[in-house]
């Protein structure tokens, strides 16, 4: 999704699965990082696909610019949803005050978690390219920020939840032909996505 339409309630999947992403409290703005981009209330979904769109026990990468601008707050900027917990996330973390990709053991309430994370905290109103990295081959977690790698760490539980992809804007993202999915109420990310 390139999030440059502007106007209406949907943005286009890019891709030849067409699966177009149904925006429910968004608004476009017409400043992100290139074009034009999203951004959300920061209190619910901001829009939703109709079908799964990964497979999170297979290899996969998901990747975001985002704009942080506030550090007051844990803000999700990618998940896919499961029943109880996130097949994966990738978020702004207040306690570590650094940028997390991580994979939950197993869709439950208490599921064991495994981070990557970034090596600095996050640049306050920067624009930052976030790819986390699932290897199947290898087992392994990798995240990298602006392009460079900045852990890895072993994953050996792998599960699926083939579910839509959500996103819970509360702020500004822009994507530019990247997978981001955004979710975990508690957790909106207040910034601006492309």
């Amino acid at each position: 999704w390139k999030l440059d339409e502007g106007t209406g309630v949907t943005a286009a999947d890019g891709s030849a699965h067409h699966r177009a992403l149904t925006l429910t409290s968004a608004s476009w703005t017409g400043r992100a990082r290139l074009d034009g981009g999203l951004r959300g209330n920061g209190t619910s979904v901001a829009g939703a696909t109709g079908a799964a769109v990964l497979d999170t026990t297979n290899s996969f990468t998901v990747s975001a610019w985002a704009r942080l601008t506030a550090k007051d707050h844990i803000s999700t900027v990618a998940t896919q949803s499961g029943t109880r917990a996130g097949s994966f996330q990738i978020y702004y973390s207040q306690s570590s005050d650094r940028w997390v990709f991580n994979r939950y053991s197993a869709d439950t309430d208490t599921p064991a978690i495994t981070r990557a994370q970034s090596l600095r905290p996050p640049v306050v109103g920067a624009w930052t390219h976030l790819m986390g990295v699932y290897d199947q081959n290898k087992k392994q977690l990798r995240f990298y920020v602006n392009g460079r790698l900045q852990s890895t760490a072993d994953y050996t539980t792998p599960w699926g939840r083939h579910t839509n992809i959500e996103l819970a804007l509360a702020g500004d993202f822009q994507r530019r032909n990247a997978l981001c999915a955004l979710a975990a109420a508690e957790s909106f990310l207040q910034r601006k996505i492309d």
